[in-house]
């Protein structure tokens, strides 16, 4: 029902102009910014609608959540180029992500293992602080 704006795409141009006679002058067009704006900027019908009578354009329930999977061991690791090489090293080891606590989670809780990784989220809530699948209430 919603997908956004119509006529997005846009050009941006370098705006000197330099005439081919050989000379060093630059030649500047007029630009007309409120013209440029109107041309790109376009609201559909329904696009009004939904902002007249103030509907949340962007807000989706339930949530999104973007799964992590890898291969044991190969989980994404961010560090500083500052940081000493043993305390990458040590991080990476110690990393816990949402794929290695849902395996936990399945070793340690029997009714976890009903769930299919997909339908995870949906029973269990990723704990950020804890580092741990956490049961929804």
């Amino acid at each position: 029902m919603h997908k956004g704006l119509d006529r997005a795409t846009i050009v941006i141009e370098d705006n000197v102009q330099n005439p081919d006679n050989g000379r060093d002058s630059h030649h500047y067009e007029v630009v007309d910014e409120i013209k440029q704006y109107l041309d790109c900027h376009y609201v559909s019908p329904v696009d009004a609608i939904w902002r007249i009578f103030e509907f949340d354009i962007t807000y989706r329930y339930p949530s999104v959540e973007l799964l992590q999977y890898h291969l044991l061991g190969h989980q994404y690791v961010v560090f500083n180029d500052r940081n000493e090489l043993h305390q990458v090293v040590n991080a990476a080891r110690e990393k816990v992500t949402m794929l290695i606590g849902w395996f936990t989670t399945n070793i340690e809780d029997i009714e976890a293992r009903r769930y299919t990784y997909a339908t995870f989220p949906s029973y269990y809530i990723w704990n950020k602080a804890l580092k741990k699948l956490t049961k929804r209430k």
